[in-house]
């Protein structure tokens, strides 16, 4: 963000008493006149970055998205409602280990998925947040970011495409016995998902499915009507998966095989590791419940 706000003086960016939890101090660092610390209040920061969207400039919030949370009614009345050009940045998605259960974000899909003009995206590590975030410069209208707390590079096996499209996916790999719908932090742990299967002659198709909204409709049609798992750091309840079910429903599809996601439940604190396990969302247990299931089929 510094380094585009060097070239872009619309730039401004708001933080809610976490310039360090988030990286804005960097952002300070660079450019002090320019950077906005309200305190903890989230639902102020939101609106004053919708007034600031309303006067010219580019304002991003970024935010833990647990804390998100509490700005919803703003998002909604006063950003996507007129249609400005606000970017949230929900640092912190999915489960945070040691910060316990009220600081897991894992309901901000469920709240942003149905909000008009809104586009939400997930990077699957950190060189394709950077080309997000170089996207949404030049984007006009109500975007939102999601990222996990651990930052992941994974471009020295798959390296990072040199542009963003929302509404296109990026198959990693190729395969005809099932298809792996992978979003944002889970892009990892599928392609651990899809090692394990390959070992047991399984050929897996791997999607990065950074943009959940809009999602790619063409390649939700063309792999239809194979068995389909999605992958997803985020409750059942409203998430991705959901968002799949629901395309395939209005469009009289099957529908996907299995949802992998977080329970209906508060999670406990503890290693972001050991808690995907006793939530079944590790590789190993993604993919002994993936080989249950085709056998089965």
């Amino acid at each position: 963000l510094a380094a585009m706000a060097e070239e872009d003086p619309r730039i401004v960016t708001i933080t809610a008493a976490m310039p360090s939890g988030t990286g804005l101090n960097h952002f300070q660092d660079k450019h002090p006149t320019r950077m906005m610390d309200v305190g903890i209040a989230e639902e102020h920061a939101v609106t004053m970055a919708a007034g600031l969207a309303a006067g010219g400039m580019k304002p991003y919030f970024a935010v833990y998205a647990s804390f998100f949370q509490r700005s919803f009614d703003q998002l909604i009345h006063d950003v996507c409602m007129p249609n400005l050009n606000v970017t949230l940045l929900l640092d912190r998605a999915g489960l945070v280990g040691e910060d316990g259960e009220t600081h897991h974000g894992v309901w901000d899909l469920a709240s942003t998925l149905p909000a008009p003009n809104l586009t939400v995206l997930a990077p699957r590590d950190i060189g394709e947040l950077w080309v997000m975030l170089r996207w949404s410069q030049h984007h006009d209208g109500p975007c939102v970011i999601r990222y996990g707390k651990n930052s992941v590079d994974l471009s020295s096996r798959y390296p990072n495409e040199a542009s963003f499209v929302p509404g296109k996916w990026d198959t990693l790999e190729p395969g005809e016995d099932c298809t792996l719908l992978a979003v944002g932090s889970m892009v990892e742990t599928a392609i651990a998902v899809r090692d394990m299967l390959a070992i047991q002659g399984i050929q897996a198709r791997l999607v990065n499915c950074a943009s959940v909204k809009p999602m790619d409709e063409t390649v939700l049609r063309e792999i239809a009507s194979g068995p389909v798992f999605t992958l997803e750091e985020h409750v059942r309840t409203g998430g991705f998966g959901a968002a799949v079910c629901s395309f395939y429903a209005k469009e009289k599809l099957p529908a996907p095989a299995q949802c992998f996601a977080l329970p209906d439940a508060f999670i406990t604190h503890g290693s972001r590791v050991q808690l995907l396990d006793d939530c079944g969302l590790s590789a190993q247990k993604i993919a002994g419940e993936i080989v249950k299931t085709l056998q089965h089929k």
